[in-house]
């Protein structure tokens, strides 16, 4: 097997995963955006913040670096015709990591006691938020990055196998 098919194999894999990850999360973000959007006829209860607080999570890369993020965590009980649910969403869309002092103010506005309104899907009262749309755009941007990468990786791949087959 010639070292350009060898090539061509790997590359088809990295657009395969890069566009693929950035598609899903494309995909993701509209049906979050869209269920923002239903949640504006959602029905409304009152509930009260049980716990809130900062989670910190900590990675680290291949080289040894190690990056901490921090995640505000906010749960509250609601009732719905007299039965008791749980619920941990603020908005729609992922918990994105970000600044411990981001995180901090977020829960602040959560303290533990607070009475809120929680809105709940009328189909399905187990699907409660607390703020009627999309958290973050993260997974937008980051979704319009993977499959930008995916593309371009796929025209240059492709502009690289019509060269090495001309060339041979």
């Amino acid at each position: 097997m010639s070292a350009a098919l060898i090539g061509l194999a790997a590359g088809g894999c990295f657009v395969t995963i890069f566009a693929g990850v950035g598609i899903f999360m494309l995909v993701k973000y509209f049906q979050d955006k869209k269920k923002s959007e239903e949640s504006q006829a959602w029905s409304a209860t009152s509930g009260q913040i049980t716990e809130s607080y900062v989670r910190e999570s900590q990675s680290r890369d291949s080289e040894g670096y190690t990056s901490t993020s921090y995640y505000s965590e906010v749960r509250y009980l609601y009732q719905v015709m007299g039965v008791e649910y749980n619920g941990d969403k603020v908005a729609f869309g992922g918990s994105v990591g970000g600044s411990r002092k981001k995180a901090s103010e977020r829960i602040a506005q959560y303290p533990v006691g607070k009475t809120v309104t929680v809105y709940y899907d009328p189909n399905n009262h187990e699907d409660a938020v607390l703020e009627r749309r999309i958290g973050s755009k993260g997974m937008l941007i980051i979704g319009i990055i993977f499959t930008l990468i995916g593309v371009c990786t796929a025209c240059a791949g492709g502009v690289a196998a019509i060269a090495a087959l001309m060339n041979s």
